[in-house]
């Protein structure tokens, strides 16, 4: 969990970084990440700002994937990008109502 608050903890300088937060299952064996971004160009601000952390963590979990969304014109250019073709689910938007 040390490295997960460094996470956070960098996350902060981040401007368009709008929600971050690691999420744990009942029996603490699953942990999730809910990551919301103001558009396209914060969430790979994000992948630098955070790649030495990002590099830590990778020995220590099992990728299983990751669910993008937001509008067409910012999902298009993430969904080129070979990193995030594995396990990488992108949803369009279609009609939204947040108050993010």
């Amino acid at each position: 969990m040390e490295l997960t608050a460094k996470m956070c903890e960098a996350v902060k300088s981040e401007i368009d970084t709008l929600a971050y937060g690691f999420y744990m299952s009942d029996n603490r064996s699953t942990c999730t990440v809910r990551e919301v971004y103001k558009n396209g160009a914060a969430f790979l601000e994000h992948g630098k700002n955070c790649h030495k952390l990002l590099m830590q963590l990778g020995p220590l979990t099992t990728w299983k994937g990751a669910d993008l969304h937001g509008p067409k014109k910012e999902i298009d250019p993430l969904r080129a990008m070979p990193m995030l073709q594995q396990n990488c689910g992108f949803w369009e938007e279609a009609i939204r109502m947040s108050k993010l």
